[in-house]
Order: C-alpha cells, then structure tokens, then sequence
C-alpha cells in the first residue's frame, strides 16, 4: 500500500470513528436527560456543548492552540526512545471499537515492558483526537473541577486540553503520569511551549508513581484513565483511586470498547456503588461518583 492510499485509508477511518463517537455521544445526551440528577446534568451539558459546538469563546481559542501544536507535531519525523509497557496503539484501540468481529483475545496477557523507538508523529496521531479531547475539556469546565489527575500523558495534547480547561476554571491543576521519560519529556516541553504551568508531568508505571501522586495531590476531582488497555489493570488502577476521589468526582475510562475483557470491565465499573451515574461514548466512558 503507497502512501497516498496510506493517508486516505487512514484519513477514511479517523472519519468512521469520529461519526460513530458523535452517535453515541447523542444517545447518551438523550439518556442522560432522563436522570435529574446533578452528575447527569453535568455529563449531558458537557457533551452537549461539544455536539452543539456552543463552546465559549475562550475554551475555544485553547483549542485552537492547542491542535496548532498537534499540526506541528505530526509533521515531526525526529524519534524518541522509550520503555513501552504495553499500552498498545490508540489506532488500534479505534479499529477494534468499530470491528465486532475481529476483536482482540480479552484473555491474552499484556505486552511485557520493551525499549520502542518511535516518530514523533506517530504518538501525535495516536493521541486523543480533538472531538473527544474537547469532551474532556468540557467536562472539567462544567463540573468546575480543580485537581486533576491524567494516566497516560504521551505527548500531552489530552493533558493541555485537561490543564486549560482547569486554568479558566481559575486555579485548577493536572497530575498527568506518563511511563516513558523521553515522551514525558516532550510532553513537558509541548505543555509549557502553551504556557499550561499548571499541568506537572511525573514518570513512572502506573503502579509505582500512581500511589505517590494520590499522598501529594489527592483529593481528585477529575480523573482521565488512559494508556493501559487491561481489564484487569484498569479495575485495579479504579479501586486504588477510588478513596482519592472527591465526592462527586468525575471519572472518564479509555478504551472502554477496546476488547471483549475492557467492555465487561467497563459494565462492572459502571455499577460499582459509588458510580452515581454513567455514560457510554464509544470509545470512553464516564462516570460521576457520589460518595456522599
């Protein structure tokens, strides 16, 4: 396959994805709007700003900024050399959401940690595209959250997203923790080149660093699980959290269509008692808890 067929091949399912997270976002709204509850409301008003594309001016020139340095970024061919602990490919997270039939083996185990080199571009495409990073901006504006926590920063598009959000919000901060010191790096760099000084950046597995970020930043009222696609993982990583949570705290997990094992482990998320409410968009999932 040449590089133009490359480009549209790719450019055709960016398109696909993007419709069918726009449907499922809709069916959501209109699920949520029969829950009169405070967290409902919250999740129907911020998505529904991004549907309507009713979003405030000054969110907006963030996002504007913010793709200008995506555009930068996909057009740079240099490498980085990191420890990739196997969180696989957002593309082929997107691709498995969308091919019931060919979903990847839920019982296989995670790639063992390996030293990857990559381009540039290719983390900046495998980042969360503009439609669901404005959702996540919009959710922190609309539920006025003010400590954040990310896991999974790659080269910090969804964290400047998080982190500018927090920043109208008026003192609102991001904790985003990324496995791989030479992307941490970079990400670092891209979000001060924003001026996002409220965005801290910590290396480490999820494991080990996650625990450490609760004792200094908790409580969170806001917390985006991404980069780790296991089942298993993202149940643990959700009961570990889940003390450090504000009481009506917002939680938005991943990949939640990635495989067979993500979407049962999405439907036990979703009934865990102290999930008030949550919403399914496809391709991540929301939850607002009350632990009151």
């Amino acid at each position: 396959m040449g590089p133009a067929v490359g480009r549209l091949t790719d450019g055709l399912a960016r398109w696909t994805h993007r419709a069918a997270f726009l449907v499922a976002a809709r069916r959501a709204v209109r699920r949520l709007a029969q829950d009169d509850t405070d967290g409902a409301r919250t999740i129907a008003d911020a998505v529904n700003r991004v549907l309507t594309d009713t979003i405030d001016s000054v969110s907006r020139e963030w996002f504007e900024r913010i793709e200008r340095l995506r555009s930068d970024l996909t057009c740079d061919v240099s490498t980085v050399v990191y420890v990739d602990y196997g969180s696989g490919s957002r593309t082929a997270a997107q691709a498995g959401a969308l091919r019931r039939d060919h979903e990847l083996d839920a019982a296989a185990a995670p790639p063992a940690p390996a030293t990857v080199q990559r381009r540039v571009n290719a983390l900046a495409r495998s980042s969360a595209p503009r439609h669901e990073a404005a959702v996540l901006h919009s959710l922190v504006r609309s539920a006025r959250s003010v400590s954040c926590l990310e896991l999974g920063t790659c080269l910090g598009i969804s964290a400047a997203y998080l982190g500018s959000a927090a920043h109208v919000n008026g003192d609102g901060r991001v904790v985003s923790i990324e496995g791989g010191a030479a992307v941490a790096e970079r990400a670092r760099a891209n979000l001060t080149s924003l001026g996002l000084s409220n965005v801290i950046v910590e290396t480490g597995t999820f494991d080990t660093a996650l625990p450490e970020v609760m004792k200094t930043h908790e409580p969170f009222d806001f917390a985006f699980l991404d980069g780790h696609h296991d089942p298993d993982a993202t149940l643990r990583y959700w009961h570990l959290l889940k003390p450090s949570l504000s009481p009506r705290a917002l939680v938005v997990v991943d990949d939640i269509a990635w495989s067979t094992g993500m979407r049962k482990a999405w439907r036990q998320l979703r009934v865990d008692p102290s999930v008030a409410v949550a919403a399914d968009l496809l391709t991540f999932g929301i939850c607002s808890v009350d632990k009151t």
